[in-house]
């Protein structure tokens, strides 16, 4: 019995504890600098808007010139907008220069928010191709690792962090969306591992992992017609085997029950993650019903995951004929 209550006093001295942790937020926002990449649109433009108004000065990487003017709209002076293609390391190279040129003497930067990431290319592994890879990882891997490298010196100079753009599908085996699976399992696998150097000298690296939010990337017509590029591009035996209705069932099946409107929510993580004292090292964010959805099957052993998730995959047009 000692034991057992023992034991409580303790789960309940932790929460009080973390709680209170939770709680405990960093102050001085007008003094420290926060660079956020793909600001033109969705998470970034949100979030440079947010910073702004707490008070932070803004570097915002923005990939148009019509994004910038835009958002200069709706900030104050402080926000400075910088072109950047993070695809193109001279682009990264010329926006550190205009940062490190805008930041005041002895002064390192507070946060890089690795925000920016394209769905460029979606369907079936057996209908991608090799530069459908390359396009995705260009941007959302490797550029993620390029801003990273060359602005750690300036993150190390104020003992800052590191925001990466993840996603609830780097964990799980999701159809459809492959070469972006992949290439947010390689940023979180590049943020773990970072995130065991960088203690050394005191910079943080977290990652946002959210679920389905009503983004550019979630548009039903635009993956329609990004679906059907790819599927009739494919060889005709190929096509034969699928069906050429395949690529409409297959966005169907795959179409994500309860997309949330709530993209603030992302917005709070990321600020949560600059703020907070006690940040963490993940935020999944979104319904608790569609995150349990999601990391169902990466809890499950894999021959029992295969069998869920290829549950959601629409029948072959050869099967279908045979069911008659």
């Amino acid at each position: 019995m000692e034991m057992i209550i023992l034991m409580i006093v303790i789960v309940i001295v932790c929460i009080l504890v973390y709680s209170y942790r939770r709680r405990q937020k960093i102050s001085d926002f007008p003094n420290r600098h926060v660079f956020v990449t793909g600001c033109d649109s969705g998470f970034g433009n949100l979030l440079a808007i947010r910073l702004d108004e707490m008070g932070f000065h803004v570097y915002a990487g923005c990939l148009t010139k019509n994004g910038e003017e835009d958002l200069r709209k709706k900030t104050s002076s402080r926000l400075v907008t910088v072109p950047l293609d993070i695809s193109n390391e001279k682009s990264i190279e010329e926006a550190l220069k205009l940062v490190r040129e805008r930041l005041p003497t002895g002064k390192g930067l507070w946060g890089l928010v690795n925000n920016a990431g394209i769905l460029d290319s979606i369907g079936m592994a057996e209908w991608l191709r090799k530069e459908d890879y390359k396009r995705t990882l260009e941007v959302n891997f490797f550029g993620t690792v390029e801003m990273t490298r060359m602005f750690l010196p300036l993150i190390r100079q104020a003992r800052g962090r590191v925001i990466n753009m993840s996603s609830i599908v780097a964990s799980v085996p999701f159809p459809l969306v492959l070469p972006y699976c992949i290439s947010k399992h390689a940023v979180e696998v590049f943020s773990d591992v970072l995130r065991v150097e960088t203690q050394l000298y005191g910079v943080t690296v977290h990652l946002i992992k959210p679920d389905g939010f009503s983004t550019n990337m979630n548009n039903k017509n635009w993956q329609t017609d990004l679906l059907e590029v790819v599927f009739n591009r494919a060889d005709e035996d190929v096509k034969a085997l699928y069906g050429d209705d395949y690529p409409a069932r297959l966005l169907e099946a795959f179409s994500r029950p309860g997309v949330s409107d709530k993209i603030y929510l992302v917005v709070d993580a990321y600020v949560d993650a600059l703020v907070s004292m006690y940040p963490r090292d993940r935020y999944l964010v979104g319904s608790i019903g569609t995150i349990v959805r999601r990391i169902l099957p990466w809890a499950m052993p894999t021959w029992l995951q295969k069998y869920y998730v290829s549950g959601f995959l629409p029948k072959l047009a050869a099967h279908r004929r045979s069911d008659h």
